[in-house]
């Protein structure tokens, strides 16, 4: 659920395959194969962790930008 100033809104998730992640994940450092997901990606995700870690440290809300 994602929060909005009218309300709550449903965010839908799409299913996932850790082992075939791995796998790939395998094959693009051993073999030099395509990342399965593209690092550049996962810089906001990160971001709202980091953020997450810092709002429970100083129990504040942490804007992300």
């Amino acid at each position: 659920m994602a929060e909005r100033a009218g309300g709550v809104t449903a965010v839908p998730t799409e299913p996932g395959s850790y082992e075939v992640f791995y796998q790939r994940l395998r094959t693009a450092l051993w073999e030099g194969g395509p990342l399965p997901v593209d690092p550049h990606s996962t810089v906001p995700a990160l971001e709202v962790i980091d953020a997450a870690v810092r709002s429970a440290r100083s129990r504040e809300v942490i804007a992300l930008s």
